[in-house]
């Protein structure tokens, strides 16, 4: 506390003391003063006569005239008439929000019951205006991002308001060692959402460090904070570095086959899940997501042709929503081709008895894909004006059937007609789409007897009846000794 005295001589003897002392407080940016005045004679002596005002013991309510300077050196303002509530009250003086400014200029003017006037200067030191504190700690809701449109919260705390009251905020970020730059500023809270979308030479593989500093009502700041929060923006994840298929071919769009992979990495966060792709009309088109390290798959769903070669490729998934490139490594599978039918089939006699045997052959089959591993003989007789069903044989080992006609048919007759066709399976069990058909039919001669009818011979087979029944015979002719069959 400072005081201010001036000494008031009277027209009479002893002359007196004035001796005023000034207390001073602050309410933000307002400063409030408070005077208490003592007067002694220089003698000792009891003085008769009284300042403006009711003497209470040696403190008295006083009319004053109060100026004051802001900054000094200055001028004075007009004086402002100040009426204490009492004795010890408090009156506001003025504004002082230059932190500079230590000291508040007064001027006390007394007006006593005496045609003269004290007049008292001086200085008293006030509260200091304190400017705001940086916060002392700084942290992210997010440590690591993916994505530079992904939202994430800086908070601070540990700073103090000042004087004032803590208004708004101003935050500066840098990428890696570079420079400060402003990134966002606001009002009135102690954390913001942000993103990093407006930092145009963020990378991959940086790390954003922020500051920040506060402003109180009076627009002062404080200094940036010293702590800092960092965000990191990652790499992609690496791709899985071996991908495999259990199986080189599939027989069938439904078969099921088993991808693997192994080798992928997040640069930060986690692997979560992993993307399957297939190659078709050189575009990668997205299979499945599934998570692990394998998957059992088919090409069911799948637009390929059979003897097309199917590439997979895999993607990781990070838990911060990023994904690898596809890898490099392929695993690939074929979907079985098709066997051809024989370009080719022909027999040893166009016309035979039904005892005899008939030489079929066939040839020009391809395997599709892998090797043929048997063709299939099929045949079917006509007889009374009508088909059989078709009925099968494999041949595994040729290309050739040495057949016997009553093999094929017990109960085969003269004027029966043989057809015949050959199919192809490959070593996927893959068959033919379509057989290679005899050229012409294979037609079965009669039993060996001739009846002229109606002037005309027509051959017929002779039938026996044995025991009421009627059995297929044939007819023999013994010549020079040997039988030979008839006809």
């Amino acid at each position: 506390m400072a005081s201010v005295q001036g000494t008031h001589v009277f027209s009479v003897s002893p002359s007196i003391t004035v001796t005023v002392s000034m207390s001073s407080k602050r309410e933000g940016k307002s400063v409030y003063a408070r005077w208490r005045a003592e007067i002694s004679a220089l003698t000792g002596a009891e003085y008769p006569y009284s300042i403006t005002g009711t003497i209470v013991t040696n403190e008295y309510r006083l009319a004053d005239v109060v100026t004051f300077k802001e900054a000094y050196p200055g001028a004075w303002k007009n004086p402002i008439i100040k009426y204490f509530p009492s004795s010890t009250g408090w009156a506001y003086v003025g504004d002082v929000i230059d932190p500079s400014v230590k000291t508040l200029p007064v001027r006390v003017r007394f007006l006593s019951n005496q045609p003269r006037t004290l007049h008292l200067e001086g200085e008293e030191e006030i509260p200091p205006f304190v400017l705001p504190t940086a916060p002392t700690s700084i942290t992210s809701s997010a440590a690591n991002i993916g994505n530079a449109s992904t939202n994430f919260t800086l908070s601070w705390s540990g700073q103090t308001a000042g004087t004032g009251t803590i208004k708004g905020y101003q935050i500066q970020s840098k990428i890696g060692s570079g420079s400060w730059k402003d990134f966002k500023s606001g009002t009135g809270t102690n954390s913001v959402s942000v993103n990093l979308s407006s930092l145009t030479t963020l990378a991959r593989g940086n790390t954003v460090y922020f500051r920040v500093r506060l402003s109180d009502e009076f627009g002062y700041w404080s200094s940036y904070s010293t702590d800092t929060a960092s965000v990191y923006y990652s790499k992609l994840p690496t791709a899985p570095t071996y991908v495999s298929i259990d199986k080189d071919v599939v027989a069938n769009k439904t078969d099921n086959f088993t991808l693997s992979w192994s080798g992928a990495k997040a640069d930060a966060g986690t692997i979560i899940s992993y993307n399957i792709y297939y190659l078709r009309n050189g575009a990668w088109i997205r299979y499945t997501t599934v998570t692990g390290y394998s998957t059992t798959i088919n090409l069911n769903n799948i637009a390929i042709n059979r003897g097309d070669t199917i590439s997979f490729s895999v993607t990781a998934l990070s838990s911060l929503s990023l994904e690898s490139d596809y890898s490099s490594m392929l695993g690939r599978v074929v979907l079985a081709k098709l066997p051809t039918s024989p370009t080719w089939l022909s027999a040893s006699n166009s016309e035979i008895k039904r005892n005899d045997t008939l030489d079929v052959t066939w040839g020009g089959a391809t395997a599709g894909t892998g090797t043929i591993s048997y063709y299939i003989l099929q045949y079917r007789r006509y007889h009374d004006n009508s088909w059989s069903d078709w009925t099968s044989a494999e041949f595994r080992t040729s290309e050739y059937c040495m057949c016997d006609a009553t093999a094929l048919f017990p109960d085969l007759q003269g004027g029966d007609k043989l057809d015949m066709r050959v199919g192809t399976v490959n070593s996927y069990d893959l068959q033919s789409s379509d057989y290679r058909v005899i050229a012409s039919y294979i037609s079965i001669k009669g039993g060996g007897i001739r009846i002229k009818v109606d002037g005309a011979w027509k051959e017929g087979t002779p039938w026996i009846k044995v025991n009421g029944t009627w059995k297929q015979g044939e007819t023999y002719v013994n010549t020079n000794g040997n039988w030979r069959e008839g006809i």
